[in-house]
């Protein structure tokens, strides 16, 4: 019957009706497909079905790739200072927001009978809630290629969305004599502060743990006399280098500890690698992350990976056993990797967070922060008479327009923005070469702003680069050990030639 009246209908209609129509029989056609359904296609079906499902699987590896190359894998260290950082920009936009909200209570108590207010609020907090409920309500105006659908944010065509991300969420208080910021709703506060308390736990225990290990386990008997006597001469060394044993149990645990030691320096190698690329693309954009829980981080997996490499021998050569061998590799492996969030720990499981949902949070703060005013002046009307027309939001080609104060109608400053109008470059250091080919911005070109009263800053990527410099060196420290441990714990396991 569909058909006939396809058949039958005006020639503007028909197509409609059959795109939806074969549109329908795919999706049909994916789903039958996905839940082994007994129904029978045909060749054709299935060719659309599976075109739609990579076309579909395409557009998710796209996704995937971009936010890949924006944001580094996500460990507790890296959860709390993209957290403080929300808490200050926080924190300083609900400041200006709640000053517009007293400065325009006029307008706001004016128009509040269409509008829901709680009445146990004070009165500021009424026009903090009615000022909110305004920019809810206030029509965006969006030209160019981004009047389409936002990857992060959504379409913003009612209500401007990246200024409601910061302003709507609970308010912020000091501790600490002020230094210390955190959420001002109990249950907010109570996880904010097991975050950082777990972040201390965790950096004392990769400080402590691996040290402890090496210094218990070295043992002068088992290591400084056999290293004074086989190392003595290179014909020695490369005698008890090759042979691994007087019988069979001293040839096999000899053997196994060496392939053990090459796996377990190649994960170390391969950790220090991955780190150093996380420290490059955090360099991309340092606004998002505080840098005193960046610093901590970094000085704790550095501390970790280089104690936790010379310790290895130490251990291997105190193991009785190829078992006391293989639970000393997985007990040094959980120590550096206990902070990550897809480690096996399971330390922080009660984050909700993996390594895709973490990049996906960091991509979300820096969308908001490119589109977030400076000063939040900027986006209200100049002589508005209500507070309907209290909001005047204009998103062009170049970015978001202001709408008063002194750059009026010019790009408004948000608090990440580029100087330039080509940002799609290669990041560069200063020799000129290209420090990663996962980096999507030029760092000078990037400028940021956490507090409306001080001046636009060039983000400063120098020194989280510095971070991935040490984090490289590492790496290659970990390769040539690679080489060096195992033929050391071949000479010093066992003594053929005594």
């Amino acid at each position: 019957d569909v058909g006939l009246w396809c058949t039958s209908a005006s020639g503007v209609q028909a197509p409609r009706i059959v795109h939806h129509l074969g549109a329908w029989r795919t999706s049909l056609s994916v789903l039958m497909l996905q839940h082994r359904c007994d129904l029978q296609l045909s060749l054709q079906e299935i060719f659309c079905a599976v075109r739609a499902e990579v076309a579909r699987c395409d557009a998710q590896d796209f996704d995937h790739n971009l936010l890949d190359r924006l944001a580094p894998s996500g460990n507790i260290y890296r959860v709390i200072a993209l957290e403080c950082m929300q808490l200050a920009h926080r924190e300083d936009l609900q400041i200006q927001f709640a000053s517009l909200a007293s400065e325009y209570s006029h307008l706001l108590q004016d128009g509040s009978g269409s509008l829901e207010v709680p009445t146990s609020e004070s009165l500021h907090g009424q026009n903090y809630t009615l000022l909110l409920q305004s920019l809810r309500r206030a029509i965006v105006s969006v030209e160019g290629p981004q009047s389409g659908h936002d990857l992060e944010l959504g379409e913003f065509s009612s209500g401007y969305d990246p200024l409601i991300h910061f302003v709507a969420s609970s308010g912020i208080s000091r501790h600490c004599f002020g230094l210390a910021l955190l959420p001002a709703d109990p249950s907010a506060r109570r996880r904010s502060m097991k975050n950082r308390l777990m972040g201390l736990l965790m950096m004392m225990v990769q400080i402590v743990g691996p040290t402890m290990i090496f210094f218990t386990n070295l043992d002068p008997d088992k290591v400084i006399k056999p290293m004074r006597s086989d190392f003595s001469h290179p014909l020695i060394l490369m005698k008890e280098a090759a042979c691994f044993g007087k019988d069979m149990n001293q040839i096999l645990n000899t053997t196994m500890g060496v392939l053990l030691l090459i796996l377990y320096y190649e994960i170390l190698r391969s950790y220090c690698a991955d780190e150093a690329s996380n420290y490059r693309k955090m360099s991309i954009t340092p606004a998002l992350y505080d840098r005193v829980w960046t610093g901590l981080g970094f000085f704790a997996n550095l501390w970790s990976v280089l104690w936790s490499a010379a310790a290895m021998l130490v251990v291997y050569l105190a193991a009785p056993a190829p078992k006391d061998m293989a639970f000393d590799v997985l007990s040094l492996l959980f120590l550096f990797k206990l902070d990550d969030l897809d480690g096996h720990a399971g330390c922080l499981a009660y984050l909700g967070l993996d390594d895709d949902k973490f990049k996906r949070l960091v991509g979300r703060t820096f969308v908001a922060l490119t589109r977030c005013p400076v000063i939040v002046r900027d986006l209200v009307r100049c002589g508005a008479t209500s507070a309907e027309d209290l909001w005047q939001i204009e998103v062009r080609d170049d970015g978001l327009r202001a709408a008063s104060g002194p750059g009026a109608g010019k790009p408004c400053q948000t608090r990440i923005m580029e100087d330039s109008a080509d940002a799609r470059t290669p990041m560069v250091s200063a020799r000129g070469g290209n420090i990663d080919s996962v980096s999507l911005f030029r760092a000078s070109h990037l400028s940021h702003c956490v507090r409306h009263e001080d001046s636009i800053a060039i983000s400063d990527t120098r020194g989280v680069g510095y971070l991935a410099r040490i984090m490289t060196w590492a790496g290659r420290g970990v390769a040539v050990l690679e080489v060096i441990v195992p033929v050391a714990f071949a000479a010093l396991s066992t003594s053929c030639h005594s």
